[in-house]
């Protein structure tokens, strides 16, 4: 027996210990922790994967979406011919929309100005505040317009 006084002596470490990780040096720990990384790594790639099919199918959800927009379909015999599809608006806030297809409008006629459709956009819609013949506000919210000013207006 030693001559330590710490309690410890010789005749208490193992003649023979076991095999375990930690007598195979760094890689054995690197070894023991493989299986609990495999399942990680694969827990992440699943949700990867996952979030990809999620976006495509949320993508195409709203492209559906976009695409299947209702409007309103005219009843059989009704005559488009002398109809102007021109909207005036003087005064106060209004939330106002302009369409392509028939009977949509295609022009707003403001008291400082004229917004048309864009030619590349099928759909808009702009929010407006008119006060005392002036446009205060003019936000377009979807698609996209062509703002032209009346002679005599500024550009505020």
């Amino acid at each position: 027996m030693s001559e330590r006084d710490d309690g410890f002596g010789e005749d208490q470490l193992l003649a023979d210990p076991p095999e375990d990780h930690w007598h195979l040096g760094h890689l054995g720990g690197l070894r023991s922790g493989a299986r609990q990384r495999r399942w990680i790594n694969l827990s992440l790639a699943l949700a990867m994967i996952g979030a990809v099919v999620a976006g495509v199918l949320y993508a195409r959800h709203l492209r559906r979406e976009r695409e299947s927009v209702q409007f309103l379909q005219l009843p059989e015999g009704a005559d488009l011919e002398g109809r102007e599809r021109v909207l005036t608006w003087s005064n106060g806030k209004a939330r106002l929309g302009l369409h392509r297809a028939p009977p949509g409008v295609l022009a707003i006629e403001l008291p400082d100005r004229v917004i048309r459709l864009a030619d590349d956009a099928d759909v808009a819609q702009l929010r407006v505040n008119i006060v005392d013949g002036r446009t205060v506000e003019m936000t377009v919210l979807l698609g996209e317009v062509d703002v032209e000013l009346r002679e005599g207006a500024d550009d505020r």
